[in-house]
């Protein structure tokens, strides 16, 4: 940001000019045409003093408030992604409403026979898949919620603002 200078008035005013304005006329409001300093003799007018609440920088500083509150964010995205990710992609139950006839006859008839008897390796490779599915869900929530503990621990922090760096 360029420094700015007051260029007095007659009238008693003073008009707030840059350094790139050098050798240009400018108008006051009373109406009287005021020709701006060269850049030397700009060095010996009075300074435009900042603001108290505006630093020389743009920079923004963090504290640990803010900067907890933003990976605890993170952290509840990434653990909600994951479980939304693996709950959906979970392998589905078949569709028997389709099956030609035959084959709906010989599920039957599994079924009638088969509630003693144990899975067969297809069965429990499925089974296996879809706990898998399910135990890869609940650990996105686990983080999930780890996420949320971390956000609302950020809450609690006292003091910390965001500051503008000097």
């Amino acid at each position: 940001m360029n420094p700015q200078f007051l260029l007095p008035c007659a009238c008693g005013k003073t008009i707030p000019v840059e350094p790139v304005q050098a050798g240009n006329r400018i108008h006051c409001q009373c109406g009287a045409e005021l020709q701006i300093p060269t850049l030397l003799a700009m060095r010996r007018l009075e300074r435009v003093q900042d603001s108290p609440n505006k630093g020389t920088s743009d920079k923004l500083v963090w504290g640990p408030k803010q900067r907890l509150f933003v990976v605890g964010i993170l952290i509840s995205a990434t653990g909600l992604a994951m479980a939304t990710w693996f709950y959906a992609t979970r392998p589905r139950k078949p569709d028997t409403t389709r099956l030609p006839p035959l084959l709906t006859l010989m599920l039957w008839e599994s079924l009638k026979t088969g509630v003693g008897t144990p899975p067969t390796p297809a069965e429990q490779e499925r089974i296996a898949i879809l706990a898998g599915h399910y135990r890869w869900a609940v650990l996105g929530l686990v983080v999930a919620v780890i996420g949320a503990a971390v956000l609302a621990g950020s809450l609690c922090i006292r003091g910390s603002r965001v500051t503008r760096a000097d």
